[in-house]
Parts: structure tokens; C-alpha cells; sequence
């Protein structure tokens, strides 16, 4: 297959700092900026974040307001970092300057009594919500700030939500990318215990190891992509289907059904620099709190937890230099990668494929066809953003609540279409009715 994007296009679509057209429409949305445990409580130690190139600091003031301000001072440019956390401003150790969430400067002690120096400076601040376990943040025009976003697991307690994040050295379109990406699955996905697992599981929803050329399509919608995974299960006369949005501009959705709760998992993939990101995993429940045993049961395939927090949220398998594989468990059978948890997998081979990818070296073929369209779809949003249309997703009347994440089991010659097309159609793995007539014609994808 011809190779379909030059290396033009491959920068318009992984950098993401300041004036860039991608780093200009990430700044139109709200999105995680760290997980709320990272701050604490109020008056605990500020951190550093860097997000879409900007190096800031984010401090939680006594009155449990987070702020998030460039991180160097506006004087002499001292890291704020190392600032004192007072009252509900941070104050500078170099000269004593004190600095709000708003980005006012209260205080400059070394000026004169009579100075009104400090009123004549406004130091950069960005906006800050918590939800979900995460805080939020817009970083573009204030005129221009979206309602927030109310994700569906904004309206649950916190007790039904386990949010978590890795940091990643390479570039946020590699990970975003993996998760379009449905032929991997059966492959790098695969181990032993996870097929053991698979197998012997009531619940259908995630049995993906039994299918190594699972089919896909798409639809263009209000909000971005919907996208849809076929994956034949054990008796090859059965599917499950997710239906799996891609939501601008680097969030999915999954649904989710573990161990006694039913939900969802939103994932999102938040630059850091061009060459490194956030990758978030946010589950909830919507029946109740997510009890250990359900936590357990997710981190056991996904390894959620395996986190260095000391590092900042590293893989605890990350060595310096990549990520520990084990190539004895590949020989015994038991891993196809080396790489135990399906998380730390993905993880590897994106940080293996180097910093940022050069896309104009790539060879797709036809079960690349979700990236291609990914791809394509975030290039139109770029050159209709310099166009002045609205984005995808900051329509006023925008219902985040509202965007379809479920799975169905059916025949497995139902056509995708059919499941995308007919909303009401879902399974929590119930025994598909005698009377179920699949489609005339079996799947049909869109042409590359």
C-alpha cells in the first residue's frame, strides 16, 4: 500500500506546544492536567507538571483551591516549585514575591511600601476543576473557555471511580493510536493467564484472544469517531462487538463489566512535551462502590498499579532505558511479548517505536484502516479549526453524558453497521434469542 502521509503531516498532528495547530485545539477543550491524589491536602508541597510543552506548578492553597501557574517566577524567574505554599498563594524563596491562583501578585517585599508595582503584573494561571478523581484544566483564551465536560462518571461518588495514570516517554499519538489499533490484540496481548482467564469468564465483553483478524468500522459524530470492533469468540458462531468512541481530541470510552459492577473506562492520552504524555485510565461503576475485589480483578490483567510514584508515575518496570522484558516467559509460552499486563504491553512497543514516529516510513495495510481513519479525521478537524468552524465536541448543546459506549454479543455475520446504526442494541452477555435474524449481507468496511 502506497505510503498515505508525508512528514508534514505527521508534525501537524504530534506537536502540540504553544502555537502549533494541534496544541491550539488541544487548548480549546478541558482535560486531566494530574490526579487529584498528587496534591493531597490543602498547604501540601507544590508540584511540577509540564503539559503541552509548558513547564507549570500546581499547589492546593488552604482552602483546598488548586492553582496552576507558569511554574517560573514573574520576576526573576525562580521555579515556583520550590515556592512556599501560604495561605492560598505560593511565595517565591528568591525574593519573597507571592503569587495566587488567578495569577495576581500579592506581595513584592522587596519594592518600596508605596510601590503599585505589583498591581501592573499578571502572572500566566490556568483555570483548575476536579473531577473523577483527576483535576482539569483549559489552557486556551479565557473569552473562549467550553462548559466543563460532564462525563458520565461525574455524577457517581468518588468511592465508584479508580483513576490512575503512567507517564509515558514518546509521543501522545503513539498511545491514542494502540487504542484504535484493534489488530494487536490477539498478539501482543496475548499470555497464558489471560487466555485461561478469557476462557473460563461468564462475561463475553472481553474476550478478544480467540479472534487474530478482528473486523472494524466507523462513524463521523457530533463529538469525533465511533468506532467498532468485531472479535469472533470461542465458538466462531458468536461476536462481541464494542462500540468504542473516539471522542476529541484524545479521549475513548469502553464499557465496562467486571466482577459485579457495570460501567465504563475512559482513557486519554494528554501531552506532556512532543516527546512524552500522560496516559490516563479512569473506571467507575455505576451500581456502587468498586469494591477490592473488582479493582483486583482489573489490575490483574491491566496492571493499573504498577506505578513508581516517586518517579513520576513510571512504570515500575521502566529500567532507564525501555521497559523489563522477560524473554524466558516468551520461550516457556507463557508471554507473547515478554511483557506481563496488557498495559505495560502496550507501553513497550510504543516507547520502542522511538520518540515520535515518522509516519512517512510506515507501511499500512487494510487492518490499519481505524488508524488511517483517525488520522485523516484529525487533519480535517486541523484545517477546518483555521477555518473558525466550531470543534467537534464544544457544540453548545453537547451531551458528554450521552456518548454510546457498550458492547454487544451477537451472530458473528451481523454487520457492524447494523450494530452502530441501531443504538438500542446491547448485551451484558445474555444468550443470543432463537428468533435473532442477523443482516442480509455479512460486515462491509469503508474503503481505505
Amino acid at each position: 500500500m502506497a505510503l498515505l502521509f508525508t512528514k508534514e503531516d505527521n508534525d501537524k498532528l504530534t506537536q502540540t506546544g504553544p502555537g502549533t495547530p494541534m496544541g491550539d485545539v488541544m487548548r480549546s477543550y478541558w482535560f486531566p492536567a494530574f490526579l487529584s491524589e498528587r496534591l493531597p491536602a490543602p498547604h501540601c508541597d507544590p508540584i511540577e507538571i509540564t503539559l503541552l510543552g509548558e513547564p507549570l506548578v500546581a499547589f492546593r492553597g488552604a482552602d483546598g483551591r488548586i492553582g496552576l501557574l507558569d511554574r517560573f517566577c514573574p520576576h526573576r524567574r525562580a521555579s515556583l516549585a520550590l515556592a512556599r505554599n501560604e495561605d492560598c498563594a505560593v511565595r517565591c524563596v528568591y525574593h519573597g514575591w507571592k503569587v495566587d491562583a488567578d495569577g495576581n501578585v500579592l506581595e513584592t517585599p522587596p519594592e518600596p511600601p508605596n510601590s503599585r508595582f505589583a498591581q501592573s503584573i499578571k502572572h500566566t494561571a490556568y483555570p483548575t476543576r476536579e473531577a473523577g478523581g483527576m483535576v482539569w484544566t483549559y489552557m486556551g483564551p479565557p473569552e473562549s473557555t467550553p462548559p466543563f465536560p460532564e462525563w458520565p462518571f461525574n455524577t457517581v461518588p468518588a468511592e465508584n471511580i479508580w483513576a490512575n495514570h503512567f507517564y509515558q516517554p514518546s509521543n501522545w499519538l503513539q498511545g491514542l493510536e494502540g487504542d484504535v489499533d484493534a489488530g494487536h490484540a490477539g498478539y501482543l496481548h496475548y499470555s497464558r493467564d489471560e487466555w485461561e482467564r478469557q476462557r473460563a469468564t461468564e462475561s463475553r465483553m472481553g474476550k478478544f484472544l480467540f479472534d487474530p483478524k478482528p473486523l472494524t468500522d466507523v462513524a463521523v459524530e457530533p463529538w469525533g469517531l465511533q468506532t467498532i470492533f468485531r472479535y469472533a469468540l470461542e465458538d466462531e458462531r458468536d461476536a462481541v462487538f464494542w462500540v468504542h468512541p473516539f471522542v476529541m481530541p484524545f479521549y475513548t470510552l469502553f464499557a465496562a463489566s467486571f466482577e459485579g459492577f457495570d460501567g465504563g473506562v475512559m482513557h486519554a492520552w494528554v501531552p506532556s512535551t512532543d516527546e512524552s504524555h500522560y496516559v490516563y485510565s479512569v473506571v467507575w461503576s455505576n451500581d456502587g462502590p468498586l469494591s477490592d475485589e473488582a479493582i483486583a480483578g482489573l489490575d490483574a490483567g491491566q496492571q493499573f498499579s504498577a506505578v513508581n510514584k516517586a518517579n513520576n508515575y513510571m512504570s515500575t518496570k521502566w529500567n532507564g532505558d525501555g521497559y523489563t522484558q522477560d524473554r524466558r516467559a516468551m520461550d516457556r509460552g507463557e508471554l507473547y511479548s515478554g511483557f506481563n499486563g496488557i498495559h505495560l504491553q502496550d507501553l513497550a512497543v510504543q516507547y520502542s517505536m522511538g520518540p515520535i514516529v515518522d509516519r512517512s516510513k510506515e507501511h499500512l495495510g487494510a487492518e490499519d484502516f481505524l488508524v488511517i481513519q483517525v488520522r485523516r479525521y484529525l487533519l480535517d478537524v486541523l484545517a477546518s479549526a483555521t477555518d473558525g468552524q466550531v470543534l467537534p465536541g464544544l457544540q453548545p448543546d453537547m451531551d458528554y453524558s450521552a456518548i454510546e459506549h457498550r458492547w454487544v454479543v451477537a451472530p458473528a455475520d451481523t454487520a457492524l453497521s447494523l450494530v452502530l446504526q441501531n443504538k438500542d442494541m446491547n448485551s451484558l452477555g445474555e444468550p443470543i434469542p432463537d428468533d435473532w435474524a442477523p443482516a442480509e449481507h455479512a460486515w462491509s468496511s469503508l474503503p481505505l
